[in-house]
């Protein structure tokens, strides 16, 4: 049976631009907190729900973000994106989107030594209260 791996996983950008990347990373907190009653648990409490990741793509896929940041007038200036990442292996399929995902500047990193493509990572925080959706299930619910 053939399993779902990260080459399977495709990511796009909410302009369309499929952001073919080398890695990616997703970094969830609930902020759910443990209370206490004269030092001892008793209970929990909701807390802020917040998240950021970071795409490491190649030197391509930079120059099609850095066109859109071009058009928007800096990379600063470039609005949020919906970003999903879809993977499918027979059966299983995993959605997961991020919205409001604010592109940060990207990161310089070069290897006078050669012997692998140049990548770029960009981290991004999440901006939108709709926050991150697994297979169509929010993960948090403003209330």
């Amino acid at each position: 049976m053939q399993r779902l791996s990260g080459k399977d996983i495709e990511a796009r950008l909410g302009n369309g631009i499929r952001l073919l990347f080398e890695n990616a990373s997703l970094n969830i907190e609930d902020g759910i907190t443990a209370t206490t009653d004269q030092g001892y648990p008793n209970g929990w409490v909701f807390g802020e729900v917040k998240g950021d990741g970071e795409v490491e793509v190649s030197t391509e896929t930079l120059e099609l973000i850095r066109a859109e940041a071009d058009t928007a007038g800096s990379w600063e200036e470039m609005p949020t994106f919906d970003l999903t990442f879809f993977g499918q292996a027979g059966t299983l399929e995993l959605k997961v989107e991020v919205f409001g995902a604010k592109l940060r500047f990207p990161g310089f990193e070069f290897d006078g030594k050669g012997g692998d493509k140049l990548t770029h990572k960009i981290p991004f925080v999440i901006g939108s209260p709709d926050f991150v959706k697994l297979n169509g299930t929010p993960l948090a619910r403003r209330r």
